[in-house]
């Protein structure tokens, strides 16, 4: 029960984030299914999986809005770019198509493949001749032409199952050899398959023994993503499995012995996504220190941390108030333009409008000095109404 409590609540926070996203819904939805019959946790999981699936609509509604203007330009430009190219390139690979696609109606596979091949790295070969050339592999197959349909699916790469039937053609090749007595076609398509496989046991014997290394060295992201890649060789299933228990443990033990750098680093790992509350805590922590090196005025470093925290509690609030001192601080060093940068982040926050005014006025004010009237002049423009810019501005137009 303590534990379905923990979900439960832990759920809530979720839940209480603002501008929530979608992930932080789903996080929400699983913790609540995970809290079981706690409470009302099955239907607020259900609450959430909708709002989940609402903030994803409003996503993508944006996202399609935003890329029709964009698209229609990008689809003018690449019709004119296919017209160039077509000029150049693709007519002689057409040819080759079509004698290839003759061939195939034909009924003359070994033709088609023939002409296929030639034109490999053509244009029209990327865009349409694969199919052609995967179809022409399926008839060499079906009757039982089991070398050029090898030949044929190998050339085909990763396309569709070519890789699976590459192998299963070879193998119908040697049980074909075999039936004849022909002793030399069946060795060379059984090395052929040797071949293979112990190459594609070496790869994954390399990706296995090197995610193990990385495991143990904390290099916890990219052994979880190396494993997905064999995660059906040995036991990297269940080692998929056991990375974010040691990744959090790690995150603890970095916490506990003073590096919070790592202790974030580690509990917000994409592969801590739905791992107990390894991300919120993560968020927690530099959050917190963000604030303490705001009040300790290192606004770089707590620029820094209230970023990671991203929406937790009242980071942006914080992250506000840092630019804010940050863009003050700055201007008492002398150093306006850097000052004016960190207030343009925050734009009307407090008396933001203010100081940036001051800022530009100085730099203008240091240009007329030095003589650089025009530049002078476009500085007192900007601050228009700002102490006395307007008569500045109109005796140096004056000049």
């Amino acid at each position: 029960m303590d534990e379905q409590k923990k979900n439960y609540e832990l759920a809530v926070e979720y839940m209480k984030v603002k501008d929530a996203v979608d992930d932080d819904y789903l996080s929400a939805a699983e913790l609540f299914t995970e809290a079981g019959d706690y409470l009302d946790a099955a239907q607020k999981a259900e609450e959430c999986k909708a709002l989940a699936e609402k903030c994803r609509e409003r996503l993508l509604n944006e996202k399609k809005r935003r890329k029709r203007t964009g698209d229609l330009l990008a689809w003018l430009a690449v019709i004119v770019c296919v017209a160039a190219i077509i000029s150049v390139k693709v007519l002689p690979d057409i040819k080759i198509c079509s004698a290839a696609q003759k061939a195939f109606k034909d009924g003359d596979y070994a033709a088609a493949h023939a002409e296929l091949t030639e034109s490999k790295d053509g244009f029209v070969s990327f865009l349409y001749a694969n199919r052609l050339h995967y179809s022409t592999a399926q008839r060499l197959f079906s009757n039982g032409e089991y070398v050029l349909a090898a030949e044929a699916y190998g050339k085909l790469g990763n396309y569709s199952d070519s890789e699976k039937n590459y192998i299963l053609s070879l193998e119908k090749e040697a049980d074909k050899c075999a039936l004849k007595g022909d002793e030399a076609g069946a060795k060379q398509a059984v090395d052929s398959l040797r071949a293979i496989k112990e190459y594609a046991d070496k790869l994954n014997e390399t990706v296995y023994a090197t995610a193990v290394k990385l495991t143990e060295s904390h290099e916890y992201q990219t052994a979880f993503e190396m494993l997905k890649t064999v995660k059906d060789y040995k036991d990297s299933a269940a080692l998929i499995e056991q990375i974010p228990e040691k990744c959090y443990k790690h995150a603890e033990e970095c916490y506990k012995s003073g590096d919070s750098d790592k202790a974030i680093h580690f509990f917000v790992m994409k592969c801590m996504k739905y791992y107990k509350d390894s991300i919120n805590r993560g968020h927690k922590i530099s959050y917190e220190y963000g604030c303490e090196m705001l009040e300790n005025r290192e606004y770089e470093k707590a620029e820094k941390y209230l970023l990671v925290a991203k929406n937790y509690d009242d980071t942006a609030a914080a992250l506000n108030e840092t630019y804010y001192e940050w863009g003050k601080a700055l201007m008492e060093s002398g150093e306006y333009e850097k000052a004016i940068e960190k207030f343009d982040i925050i734009q009307w926050y407090k008396d933001t409008v203010q100081y940036k005014s001051e800022c530009h006025y100085i730099l203008a004010c240091s240009l007329e000095e030095s003589g650089e009237n025009e530049k002078a002049l476009k500085k007192f423009a900007s601050v228009s109404g700002y102490k006395d810019s307007d008569e500045r501005a109109a005796r140096l137009e004056n000049k």
